[in-house]
C-alpha cells in the first residue's frame, strides 16, 4: 500500500494544485458549509474538477477522505498549538 501511493502519479492543474489537495480543499469547505453527511462524493469532484474515480483513487472512499481532511487540519492546530 505505501508502495502503491508512492507509484501513483500526481496531476496538477493550471494553478499547480493536485488532485489530492483539489479533493482535501473542496470536501472541507463543503463539509464546513452544509455538513458531512449532505455534500455527495459526485459534488465534491464536480467543485474541485475532477472525476468521481478520483475520490477512490486518492483515498479509497468517502469515509476516508473524511479522515483525512480532519487529520490533515488536526496537524495544522497542533502545529500551532506547539
Amino acid at each position: 500500500t505505501d508502495e502503491r501511493s508512492r507509484r501513483r502519479v500526481t496531476r496538477f492543474n493550471e494553478a499547480g494544485h493536485s488532485t489530492r489537495e483539489r479533493l482535501l480543499d473542496t470536501a472541507e469547505r463543503l463539509f464546513a458549509d452544509r455538513g458531512v453527511d449532505a455534500v455527495s462524493v459526485r459534488e465534491i469532484t464536480d467543485a474541485a474538477d475532477a472525476n468521481t474515480a478520483a475520490v477512490h483513487y486518492h483515498f479509497g472512499s468517502k469515509h476516508a477522505l473524511i479522515t483525512a481532511v480532519l487529520a490533515r487540519r488536526a496537524g495544522r492546530i497542533g502545529a500551532r498549538r506547539a
